[in-house]
């Protein structure tokens, strides 16, 4: 699974931030960030697809179709820790928001609801200009994305179809765009715009725990927001 690849580059960068702590001459400040953004979503999540779980040869699965919701402009929640090592950056993130899901495959009819949207990540960015006040910066990350949507699911089991909650999986790869301000000793403010790419590999359900669906549904997005971090 891609989560073997997010704890490589988890470990890779943690052995980054150690060898940086070892050099006299590194300047190293770790950071808190908080922040809000807007996520803007396309690709498969568009209201008119039925995913179908089907067998991985390792496990007995129940055959099961799965609505693809369609996914709305909404907000999202994000919290941050990092380290500046002079002019790059390495943070891990966590992000919450609550998309409207109001349209499904018309062959499912789901309610609408509030689905539950996480994801984490590791970025690297690197800043330019520094140790200027004001820094244009680019980078790239790796995340993990997990979307709760209930009753989106119906199985075919032995006493007839039953609804399901699911939960839809992805990991992916980033890139990210933004201008931070450095003008306070202890404090730095950033307007950030993000390109992101998630492949949903594996759907839970009830039924099925980490079911593979019949094909990959992808996703792309662009997250635009504004942060601020304390230095310690």
């Amino acid at each position: 699974m891609n989560m073997k690849r997010f704890y490589v580059i988890i470990s890779a960068l943690c052995v980054m931030v150690s060898f940086a702590q070892a050099q006299e001459h590194v300047t190293v400040h770790y950071f808190l960030q908080a922040g809000g953004s807007v996520i803007v979503p396309g690709g498969d999540f568009d209201g008119t697809r039925v995913a179908h779980i089907i067998p991985d040869g390792d496990t007995n699965v129940v055959l099961e179709d799965v609505a693809v919701a369609k996914l709305p402009v909404f907000p999202l929640a994000s919290f941050l820790l990092g380290v500046n090592i002079d002019a790059s950056s390495l943070t891990a993130h966590f992000g919450y928001g609550r998309p409207m899901l109001q349209e499904f495959p018309v062959a499912l009819a789901v309610a609408p609801q509030h689905g539950k949207w996480i994801d984490f990540g590791v970025e690297y960015q690197y800043h330019f200009l520094y140790p200027a006040v004001v820094r244009p910066a680019l980078g790239v990350s790796y995340g993990f994305t997990r979307l709760n949507a209930s009753d989106a699911a119906v199985a075919q089991t032995a006493s007839g179809p039953v609804r399901e909650d699911v939960l839809y999986y992805g990991t992916g790869p980033g890139m990210v765009a933004g201008v931070g301000w450095f003008g306070l000793e202890h404090m730095i403010a950033s307007f950030e715009a993000r390109g992101r790419y998630v492949s949903v590999s594996h759907l839970t359900t009830p039924e099925n725990n980490f079911g593979i669906p019949d094909r990959t549904i992808r996703l792309w997005m662009m997250d635009v927001g504004v942060n601020v971090a304390y230095l310690f």
